[in-house]
């Protein structure tokens, strides 16, 4: 007699991930809300021997407003929120670290391999790892799941 398994599909993914808007929603609602300049968060990009580490600092952001995708070797990070004023209902007296809704494209070296990417949001830090591939690569477009 076969032996069934029963998977709980909760244990895969660390906690739970709320889809977002495409990138042309995202676009549309980035053009609405800019207002003068645009201000964009540090990045630092760190070459390992087998990645490349790409870091954010985006504080006081929920990982379901950060879309990241490619296409070819470009990497789009948007951050789009549609909430406006207090965050969870805090009144501030001051609040500096609100980035708002911004995008941000950077150029990856030709053997950037995208197919394997990963991106993680943590404690402020949106974290990218894009390994190391030994040709060059055809990127395809893709979306990328922040964890």
């Amino acid at each position: 007699m076969p032996q069934e398994y029963t998977y709980d599909c909760s244990t895969i993914y660390p906690g739970v991930f709320v889809p977002m808007m495409d990138e042309a929603e995202a676009s549309r609602e980035l053009k609405c809300s800019y207002h003068g300049e645009a201000i964009t968060p540090p990045v630092n990009v760190i070459e390992l021997p087998e990645a490349y580490n790409i870091e954010f600092s985006i504080p006081g952001v929920s990982r379901e407003n950060i879309l990241i995708h490619t296409e070819g070797n470009i990497l789009s990070v948007f951050v789009v929120r549609k909430k406006r004023g207090a965050i969870n209902g805090e009144d501030f007296k001051m609040h500096e670290f609100n980035y708002g809704n911004f995008d941000r494209h950077i150029i990856l070296p030709d053997k950037a391999d995208t197919v394997f990417l990963s991106a993680e949001y943590k404690a402020g830090i949106l974290r990218i790892i894009i390994p190391k591939s030994i040709y060059p690569t055809k990127n395809p477009h893709s979306r990328v799941v922040v964890y």
